[in-house]
């Protein structure tokens, strides 16, 4: 009910402050999963609240494109985002368990990949309008973090049992706890979706904070540096704690792109960082260690479980079978509802991006999603002179083509980004 209750101030607050209010509602979705719902019917798709205040939000932001103070460059994704709208309908049209019931995931994976990042570019345009979000994420991930250090203690998720509880079609209830396994132990979760995704969301929200502490001028920053850095601190650990590979790989290749030699603040953090993870690989139990070790040392895998190399080849296999029907369209979203066998079971929940891709939308997906990796690798550092936006879109590409990542937040992917982008234009005000 608490959930329902914030989402309703927010929305009412839209009514008369429609901006201010969506920048409040990026901090909100930190909580928001997909059992939180508004409806949550047997035949009718799940609505969740995330998805109804997102397409409210666009509704009318997109009405008052032209009396609103938005940002009036282009977003910069926009073609490679055409080409996917595109591509993943015509898959959908042709969906072999019935466009009815795949339309209700492409219209997730567009409010995902689309429409939000098309709202935080146009209504996130000013250093203002970042540091509001910026200072209350800092608190929203400070309390994921202490609820997942309760959840390590405690070796349970009191919050995510309950949301399951609210979902009134129980088949449809998205519960991605893990056992306490022989290998890795427990898996934290904390108020995400899935363990690989709060990873790879603490992941994300403590790169951001390094890439802000290497900042000299950040007035939002300065005022408030401990809270930062125990945040970032937080972030990091709890990352260790959600005991994926996946996370740990997103940081070490993101974090090529704080090199700056020509910064005495890098040289500063690269030296705290090695001492503590020194501290922390001397204490850290087993377990632990062994997961970071697998990513270099093929060897440590029979210590950790989960796949591996000869399981994805296997996996690769089963989807090029199961897609020969439909090459180039694919089977659409939700294919395994009319579809199971030997080889959809094989699939493994789709373990890489391209995995799903393939399965779903065929090779015309593929080629939309190439575009994608190149706009985002090649085109936008390019365009903007930014060589972190390649770093971070790289930790993103190589992690999501490695393993599959439920529960990220997407937004905050692209969020950062644009951070990224805009703070070039920051640069210039400040120094006129």
């Amino acid at each position: 009910m608490i959930f329902l209750v914030l989402g309703f101030v927010i929305w009412l607050y839209s009514i008369k402050h429609l901006q201010k209010s969506f920048l409040w509602f990026l901090v909100y979705k930190v909580f928001l999963v997909t059992n939180i719902n508004l409806l949550s019917l047997p035949g009718i798709p799940i609505l969740s609240l995330d998805m109804s205040l997102t397409l409210w939000f666009f509704f009318w932001i997109f009405k008052r494109r032209k009396t609103m103070n938005l940002c009036s460059r282009k977003m910069p994704y926009t073609r490679p985002m055409i080409f996917l709208f595109f591509s993943y309908f015509i898959s959908t049209i042709f969906a072999i368990a019935g466009f009815g019931s795949a339309f209700s995931a492409y219209l997730k994976d567009i409010v995902n990949f689309f429409l939000t990042p098309w709202m935080i570019w146009k209504i996130v345009d000013t250093e203002e309008d970042f540091a509001f979000v910026i200072k209350r994420l800092v608190i929203a991930f400070m309390i994921t973090c202490i609820y997942g250090l309760v959840e390590s203690v405690i070796q349970e998720n009191p919050l995510v049992a309950y949301e399951t509880t609210l979902v009134t079609d129980t088949t449809r209830t998205v519960d991605f706890r893990y056992e306490i396994d022989e290998f890795r132990g427990y898996r934290v979760q904390s108020v995400f979706e899935h363990p690989i995704g709060a990873g790879i969301n603490w992941a994300m929200f403590a790169m951001l904070m390094c890439f802000i502490m290497l900042q000299n001028n950040k007035k939002y920053f300065v005022s408030q540096r401990k809270k930062y850095l125990a945040t970032m601190l937080l972030c990091f650990f709890c990352m260790l704690l959600s005991n994926c590979r996946g996370p740990i790989l997103f940081v070490l290749i993101a974090f090529v792109g704080l090199i700056d030699f020509k910064n005495k603040k890098f040289y500063y953090m690269a030296v705290c960082g090695l001492v503590i993870g020194a501290f922390l690989c001397a204490i850290m139990p087993e377990n632990y260690l062994n997961i970071i070790l697998s990513i270099f040392n093929p060897e440590y895998q029979n210590k950790v479980g989960g796949s591996n190399a000869e399981m994805r080849f296997e996996q690769m296999a089963a989807a090029l079978t199961i897609v020969e029907s439909s090459p180039v369209l694919g089977l659409g979203y939700k294919f395994s509802y009319a579809l199971n066998n030997a080889y959809t079971r094989a699939l493994l929940g789709l373990e890489s991006m391209w995995l799903r891709i393939i399965v779903q939308f065929g090779m015309l997906g593929v080629l939309a999603n190439i575009y994608w990796a190149f706009y985002s690798l090649r085109v936008i550092p390019k365009r903007y002179k930014e060589r972190r936006i390649f770093w971070f879109s790289l930790a993103y590409w190589v992690t999501a083509s490695l393993t599959s990542v439920p529960g990220m937040l997407h937004y905050l992917y692209y969020f950062i980004i644009f951070y990224f982008i805009k703070q070039k234009k920051f640069a210039c005000e400040y120094k006129r």
